[in-house]
């Protein structure tokens, strides 16, 4: 969803066929979608107000409900309570 907001405000530029790269590396690497489920939202609730960006936080929830790690650059992410890879 975020990369879609991006391209559309002009904030990525991606090649035609991105989305054709981007589920052959999803199915490559085991990836599958996560929608947004009602639980993510209320664990949104729980989480310190860290970080501002709300697709940011709903992947920290996410990935908290899941028991997942996020794989991600971001300063503000290790702040909270769920495992990081990079």
């Amino acid at each position: 969803m975020e990369i879609c907001i991006k391209m559309g405000i002009g904030k990525l530029l991606l090649a035609d066929n991105w989305h054709q790269q981007f589920e052959a590396e999803m199915a490559a690497n085991g990836i599958r979608w996560l929608p947004i489920e009602q639980t993510y939202c209320r664990q949104i609730l729980e989480l310190p107000a860290v970080h501002q960006d709300p697709f940011d936080r709903l992947l920290v929830a996410q990935a908290i409900c899941e028991e997942m790690t996020i794989v991600t650059g971001d300063r503000y992410i290790p702040k909270y309570p769920v495992p990081i890879l990079w």
